[in-house]
């Protein structure tokens, strides 16, 4: 392993190897090939067998046809890639894996006799298996399906196709519209549950609003001077509530909600120590008689209750007013919306859409976004059911994303073919990303990988004095008669040096294969 030498001419030959050799790995196996002349005689299994643990399943049972040519090899492949995508990436839920593994025989016949079979949207079994994946909805967190009837429904179009896919391509269409009464009414059942948890949330919302309201008009009418004990007292044992469900029933510009303001503006006049009359008994007592009747309604405690009243009773019916003890109002709201964030913290907000898709670590499934409140801000996530699971404040949400307990997952509402293509497609990426930058060998970081990541850390450190040592281990592997091993023999040792030396290296160290020295 040397940084300083190395044959580019070599290294030019070992990058298509070495993406050859990888790519099956992350079931792109039929990808890396080029394409060929249709008609060529292919050999049974074909090349993508080695890496799939589908094919190797499907293999292992001899239900794995032999590819005749070109074309159905690649049918092959790419039928591998898929499903090995669906069960690594679990696009397929636990209760669902049984059955798309009892038509994995009958579904890689028909995508080596039929290519709209995977290359179609529009195709029956790709509808089937589609269709099939909506019914996972019924599962529980667990992933497994209770309904004994759907799983018996499931069961017998699962015999039945694979009974009679060659014969009759007929039964994925017949599969499909029978599956589908299903599915119907089960998505309705989802999007009215869905639909009666934001309407609670919208009213949790409304009524925050309504509350906080209510509040900032009681401190605007009270914070200009000292108020009476007493009024306080109501206001503390229930006539906030008594402003509150009226403006939420009969609306914050109704009769009803300007009477109840009333009794308070009156209270508070009738309790000034320079009114200069005071209001007659009958007065006091039908503005009693009406704060009484009103707590009725949101007052559990009786006693409570009736302490409130004679309190009432004996200020308004003191002569001397000043005598009655008074508090001045000095609380402030604080804006929830007003709630610092830094500049990533925004980014991450914005990004929060309703309809996205979140994994949790403390979720065994992904969760639905179903609501973005105001007041206060608020997350709300229901699980594929439409049932609710969790209920976060933004902090809480932000400081998740941030420490990576919680990130974006694929969206659940597309059809599972789309789903499982794209995070195929996304695998695929990050395998050519990570074969880019790492010795196929060892899997160690290449030479190139490794000073941009010197270069990187040097760019973002915060200190500006000390530097960076580099190391160099040249290994001559060779033979008893002294020449150079073979590729077969270098290889084992190189990566069994490659699991050894970075336990032996300093913490954050950094250790790479600059490639053969010759």
């Amino acid at each position: 392993m040397d940084f300083f030498q190395g044959n580019q001419g070599q290294a030019a030959a070992v990058a298509p190897a070495a993406a050859n050799a990888q790519a099956p790995q992350g079931g792109q196996g039929g990808h890396a090939q080029p394409a060929a002349a249709g008609g060529q005689a292919m050999p049974a299994g074909g090349t993508g067998v080695a890496h799939s643990p589908v094919l190797q399943r499907l293999a292992a049972a001899g239900a794995l046809p032999p590819a005749v040519t070109h074309e159905m090899q690649r049918s092959v492949d790419m039928f591998g890639a898929l499903f090995d995508t669906m069960h690594a990436e679990k696009t397929v839920s636990e209760g669902m894996r049984p059955f798309f593994q009892q038509l994995e025989t009958s579904l890689i016949k028909l995508a080596m006799s039929d290519p709209q079979f995977l290359n179609s949207p529009s195709h029956p079994a790709h509808k089937v298996l589609n269709t099939l994946d909506r019914i996972s909805m019924v599962a529980g967190d667990d992933g497994k399906i209770g309904d004994a009837r759907l799983l018996r429904l499931m069961s017998r179009w699962t015999d039945r196709i694979n009974a009679e896919a060659d014969k009759n391509p007929g039964v994925f269409e017949e599969a499909r519209t029978q599956l589908e009464r299903v599915v119907k009414p089960l998505l309705s059942e989802r999007a009215a549950r869905v639909f009666r948890l934001q309407e609670m949330c919208e009213g949790r919302q409304n009524a925050e609003i309504v509350k906080q309201r209510i509040l900032r008009e009681l401190l605007a009418q009270l914070e200009t001077q000292p108020v009476p004990n007493a009024v306080i007292e109501l206001l503390n044992g229930g006539w906030r509530n008594v402003l509150f469900t009226t403006e939420m029933r009969h609306g914050a510009e109704s009769d009803d909600a300007r009477e109840a303001w009333q009794v308070l503006r009156q209270l508070c006049g009738w309790l000034d120590p320079e009114l200069a009359e005071p209001p007659s008994a009958n007065d006091v007592q039908a503005l009693l008689q009406r704060i009484d009747h009103d707590l009725t309604q949101v007052c559990a405690d009786k006693f409570a209750q009736d302490r409130i009243v004679d309190q009432l009773a004996t200020a308004l019916f003191e002569t001397d007013k000043t005598q009655h003890p008074r508090t001045a109002i000095a609380a402030r709201l604080i804006d929830a919306g007003s709630e610092p964030l830094t500049e990533e913290q925004d980014t991450l907000a914005e990004r929060l859409r309703v309809g996205d898709w979140l994994q949790f670590k403390s979720q065994d499934t992904p969760l639905n976004l179903i609501w973005i409140g105001d007041q206060p801000h608020v997350y709300v996530f229901a699980n594929y059911r439409g049932l609710k699971k969790l209920d976060l404040k933004r902090p809480d949400l932000l400081h998740m994303l941030e420490a990576g307990e919680a990130h974006w997952t694929e969206d659940l509402e597309l059809p599972l073919m789309d789903r499982s293509y794209s995070a195929m497609i996304q695998k695929m990426q990050r395998d050519l990303l990570w074969q880019a930058a790492h010795d196929a060998a060892t899997g160690l970081s290449n030479r190139k990988n490794f000073f941009r990541s010197i270069r990187r850390t040097w760019l973002r450190s915060q200190t500006t004095a000390g530097g960076y040592a580099l190391g160099v281990i040249q290994f001559d592997i060779n033979n008893l008669a002294g020449e150079a091993a073979a590729s077969d023999v270098r290889s084992p040792i190189l990566r069994e040096l490659a699991l050894q030396l970075p336990t032996l290296l300093p913490a954050g160290a950094e250790l790479a294969r600059a490639g053969e020295s010759g």
